[in-house]
C-alpha cells in the first residue's frame, strides 16, 4: 500500500505560510504617515546643516589652511637653502680630498729657511714638483759655506735627495757672493 499525500485530505484554503497584509497607500492615514516622515527628514536635514555650519564656523580650518600655505612657502624656501647647503658641503668634501692628495711644500720650505744663516739673503726661489731652485747673496764666503753645510747636512739626513751648487760668483764692485743652488726633493 503506497502513501499518497495529495490534496484530497487537505483543504485548498489552508495556507501554512505567514499571511501578509497588503498595505493600502491611498487611505487618509497613509498621507499622515508620509507627511510625518517628510517632516522628520526635513528636521534632520536642517539640523545637520546647522551643525555643519557651526562646526565649520567654529573650527580652526581657516587658520590651519593659512598655516599650511605658510609652511609650504617655508619648505620651498628651505629646499633652496638645503640644496645650496648640500652643494657647498659636497664641494668642501671634494676640496678636502684634493688637499689631502696635494703635496705640501711648506715644511720643506720652512726647513730650507731655517738653514739660512744671518748675512745670507735669498733673492729668488723657484719651486717645482721635484726641485727647488734657489739663488741668494752673502757678504762673506763663510756665510755661504755655513748655508751650504746646513743644506748638505739636511740632505744627509734624507730630507733632500740631492743638493747641487749651480754657481758661485764673487762681485768685487758690491763685495758680495752670489750663488745658485738646485735642491732635489724626495
Amino acid at each position: 500500500m503506497a502513501l499518497d499525500f495529495r490534496c484530497e485530505y487537505m483543504s485548498e484554503d489552508i495556507n501554512l505560510a505567514a499571511r501578509r497584509k497588503k498595505i493600502d497607500l491611498q487611505g487618509p492615514w497613509a498621507v499622515q504617515i508620509l507627511r510625518m516622515v517628510t517632516i522628520v527628514l526635513l528636521f534632520l536635514t536642517a539640523t545637520s546643516s546647522i551643525a555643519l555650519f557651526l562646526l565649520k564656523a567654529t573650527s580652526p580650518l581657516g587658520s590651519l589652511e593659512r598655516q599650511e600655505k605658510q609652511l609650504l612657502s617655508q619648505v620651498s624656501e628651505n629646499r633652496q637653502t638645503l640644496a645650496t647647503f648640500l652643494l657647498t658641503k659636497a664641494r668642501i668634501k671634494d676640496v678636502q680630498a684634493l688637499l689631502s692628495k696635494r703635496k705640501t711644500y711648506d715644511e720643506r720650505l720652512k726647513l730650507i729657511a731655517d738653514q739660512v744663516p744671518s748675512g745670507v739673503s735669498i733673492n729668488s726661489l723657484v719651486l717645482s714638483e721635484k726641485t727647488v731652485l734657489l739663488s741668494g747673496q752673502a757678504g762673506q764666503s763663510s756665510n755661504v759655506d755655513t748655508f751650504l753645510s746646513n743644506i748638505t747636512n739636511q740632505a744627509q739626513k734624507k730630507t733632500f735627495s740631492k743638493v747641487t751648487l749651480s754657481s758661485l760668483v764673487f762681485d768685487p764692485k758690491t763685495a758680495k757672493y752670489t750663488f745658485s743652488l738646485t735642491i732635489s726633493l724626495l
